[in-house]
């Protein structure tokens, strides 16, 4: 609704790239209840997802892994927390100049102070093999200047937890190591 129009000045006056908003239409029946809304905005071109970690670590994903943690360290370090930090919620592309990230669907954010075991929780829901998120939440650590070891004790279980309820409901697309 109206914060996914509002959020997105705080996140680009921060530095975090998310599509800028154009227009906010809301749509009220007779009676003032809210029936539809609608936000236009400019459209991220980044091409790729988290998605596509898929089930195996090849190439250039053990260096994705260490940039998407920098970034959601940055993000935790400026003060900023997507509620739902998820593979499709988040936007990459590689150029010349390296990786570049975007998030979307920022509806569900919180601003203000991010402690090392919140912004690592924030973590759990993140995509693909075990390597790969051993790898995003070691550099996190190292970014935000957190012992290794007890961010991925804190991490690890909180996922593996998550994933399990998820796949009670859902079929996990790529094979869940423990």
């Amino acid at each position: 609704g109206l914060r996914a129009y509002r959020y997105p000045a705080i996140l680009l006056r921060k530095g975090i790239e998310t599509p800028e908003p154009i227009a906010y239409v809301e749509y009220r029946n007779r009676m003032g209840l809210l029936g539809y809304t609608y936000l236009f905005s400019v459209q991220c071109n980044y091409e790729h997802t988290l998605y596509e970690v898929g089930n195996a670590i090849v190439g250039n994903y053990e260096i994705l892994a260490k940039k998407v943690a920098h970034f959601a360290a940055v993000m935790h370090q400026k003060d900023i927390m997507h509620k739902d930090f998820t593979p499709g919620n988040i936007l990459w592309k590689y150029d010349n100049e390296g990786y570049h990230f975007c998030i979307v669907d920022i509806n569900r954010m919180y601003f203000g102070k991010v402690s090392p075991r919140r912004g690592l929780l924030n973590l759990k829901k993140l995509w693909g093999p075990k390597r790969f998120i051993e790898l995003l939440v070691s550099e996190y650590a190292r970014v935000r200047n957190i012992d290794e070891k007890w961010a991925l004790s804190i991490v690890m279980p909180a996922r593996e937890h998550f994933w399990k309820v998820y796949g009670r409901r859902h079929v996990i697309p790529f094979k869940l190591e423990i």
